[in-house]
Parts: C-alpha cells; structure tokens; sequence
C-alpha cells in the first residue's frame, strides 16, 4: 500500500516571535492529511513531491528562497497569508513578484496586491472570543529588535517573545496599544483596540484596517490618529473560511 502523503506547513517557525509562530493555517483548519510543520529553510529538495502550505507571515522576505522551492515543486503548493516585508521600506511593491503564480493558490494580507486578501489566519483563534476586562489606558507592545522609542515609563509594557495568551490578554487590556509588532498591530485591531504602529518594515503600509502609523520615538503625537475598526475580526474570519475552500481543493483535487 502506498504511504500517504504528507503536508508540509512551511512558514517562518521562530520560537521566540509569537506572531511567526502562530500564523500556519494548519493550526487553525483540518486537513486530512499527516501535518509536519516547517520553517521555510529546512525544505530539501525531497520536500518537494508533498503537497506545501506556505505561510503565513511577510514571507516575501524570503522572494529568493521562494522562487527556488517553486522551481522545484512536484506537489500542489499553496500559499496563504503571506505578505510583502522590505525593511526600511514604505512602498508595498509586487512588481518583481510575479514568480507568485507558480503556487496553485494564492492569498496574501496585504491591501492592494494583484492577488486575493487573505489576512493572517491567527485571527481564527479562539483566545478572540474570550472576554477581557479593559484595564489600561495605553500600554506598549514591542517587537524584540525594534523598539518604539521616547518615553514608555510608567506605561505597562511586553515584547513579542512572550507566551501567546499573555500577549492577548495584556493587548485587550488597553483602549489603545503602541506597538512595533506586525501582530501587535493586527491582534490590537481584532480586539477592538485603538493602534498606533511604529513601522520598521513595508508590511505595517498594507494592513487591511490600517493603524495609526508614527516615526520611532515620535508616537505620542499619533495618538489622536488612532481609531479602532469595528467588525475587523469577523471579515478577516471571514475572508479565511472562504480561502480554506480555495486552499483545500488546490490541495487535495476537491
């Protein structure tokens, strides 16, 4: 009898950042199939005649690395709520990746892309439908590398290697968070919360409910700019549950 197959869900797995990894579809979604979970660097060439869920997380970041594993692709590939992510950068740029075609399926998180929005699929987690008690005016949530700069003290403050469920009960426990994380920005709006982002990155200029964004050091001014999204979580949900069927049948033929 032949051995099954196996789907390899590749994204960045980095233990110390809690957005990279929490952000594989398989976490959130079944697949009838054994699962074994990757960082895009570990792939060998023998990788390549399984079927590959790629994302999610600004894995344009890796375009090179990307071109190759499609060049070497055997199996249906997929990429999911992947997105652009060029350091010291403003501008979301998808000219010179048109190599994306290459998968079978295609979604990305950011706004504006020549290709279907698909937001990061954290947001399916349950730890959302939890209720928190709202207890802080303002905290910070800072990205380990970059920090948000001027004067945090006295403010309740935690950085992005933290365990997840402590990252989102201390996000809803603020009106408004001022973060340097991605996911900081992108779990604050799904709570409800007020977000300013300090941007080291392309990726936070094409978030589909857009922060308040402020230079490092500079984000006390933006706060008036800050707003929260109603309904964010249900349509990025939303836009998930309608992608699984696309991913799926790209997938598995049906």
């Amino acid at each position: 009898m032949a051995q099954a197959p196996t789907l390899l869900a590749v994204h960045c797995r980095v233990a110390d950042n809690v957005g990279d990894w929490h952000a594989s579809p398989v976490d959130y979604f079944p697949f009838p199939l054994e699962v074994r979970r990757m960082h895009l660097r570990q792939l060998r060439p023998w990788h390549f005649g399984q079927p590959m869920l790629v994302g999610g997380g600004g894995l344009l970041f890796f375009a090179k690395r990307l071109r190759r594993m499609l060049a070497r692709k055997r199996a249906p590939m997929v990429a999911w709520g992947i997105g652009h992510n060029a350091h010291g950068e403003s501008r979301v740029d998808y000219s010179g990746h048109e190599y994306l075609a290459g998968f079978d399926a295609v979604g990305v998180r950011d706004v504006g892309a020549p290709w279907p929005l698909v937001p990061c699929v954290s947001c399916m987690s349950p730890l959302f439908d939890d209720d928190y008690t709202e207890q802080h005016e303002l905290v910070v949530y800072a990205h380990e590398r970059f920090p948000v700069g001027g004067d945090t003290t006295g403010l309740p403050t935690l950085g992005n290697a933290a365990d997840w469920p402590r990252v989102i009960r201390f996000l809803a426990s603020a009106r408004t968070v001022v973060t340097s994380s991605y996911h900081g920005a992108y779990w604050a709006t799904l709570l409800g919360k007020r977000v300013v982002a300090v941007p080291f990155s392309s990726k936070f200029h094409a978030m589909p409910h857009p922060p308040a964004l402020a230079a490092p050091g500079q984000w006390a001014q933006a706060l008036t700019q800050a707003r929260s999204h109603a309904g964010a979580l249900a349509a990025c949900r939303a836009a998930n549950r309608d992608y699984y069927r696309k991913a799926y049948a790209a997938l598995l033929g049906g």
